[in-house]
């Protein structure tokens, strides 16, 4: 028979713990989970520092450096088969294919929220207001909108390094928000 004072056994329901202390920690306890964040409320289930800029429905804006590895991979998405047809057919074929890959890319961005080099960084193109899907066609005006970034000594590139919403030019004038997935 055991009692409540041996500290090699569980306490009983109901019993009172040992004198001096909480009662020693019960051995088929499941062990702690490491390695998990901390979840914030709004997060959307990702890792969020308290007081980082949040974008419609409290998802995490995207930072720049990943904004710019979505977009690297969607410029070798256009640039391989743009490329490849370039060598074969010449700088005629090149431009062709680099445009019809650039809207394809635009017109997902917009439809979907993701282009491809966005769903493989886990970003999203949302609308600022309301956190929707701005549509195919305003994410071509928005890929056409990204002259202005350009036009102004790239300084539109660089702007959501600073920017409270972390926005370029193109997406100020769109009403467009990038968010962590």
């Amino acid at each position: 028979m055991t009692t409540p004072e041996d500290p090699y056994q569980p306490p009983q329901q109901g019993a009172q713990p040992p004198p001096g202390g909480a009662p020693p920690p019960e051995y088929n306890a499941p062990p702690p989970q490491y390695g998990a964040p901390p979840q914030f409320p709004g997060s959307g289930g990702g890792y969020q520092m308290p007081g980082a800029p949040q974008g419609p429905g409290g998802a995490p804006l995207a930072a720049w450096g990943w904004r710019v590895l979505g977009y690297i991979i969607d410029a070798v998405i256009i640039f391989i088969p743009a490329f490849i047809v370039g060598i074969a057919v010449g700088r005629a074929g090149y431009d062709v294919v680099a445009l019809i890959l650039g809207l394809i890319i635009a017109y997902l961005n917009g439809a979907q929220g993701q282009s491809p080099g966005k769903r493989v960084v886990g970003l999203r193109l949302v609308r600022e207001s309301d956190g929707q899907l701005i549509g195919g066609g305003m994410g071509i005006v928005r890929a056409i909108a990204h002259i202005l970034d350009t036009i102004a000594c790239l300084v539109g590139w660089f702007w959501p390094l600073w920017d409270d919403k972390r926005q370029t030019f193109a997406d100020k004038i769109i009403g467009t928000v990038v968010v962590k997935l």
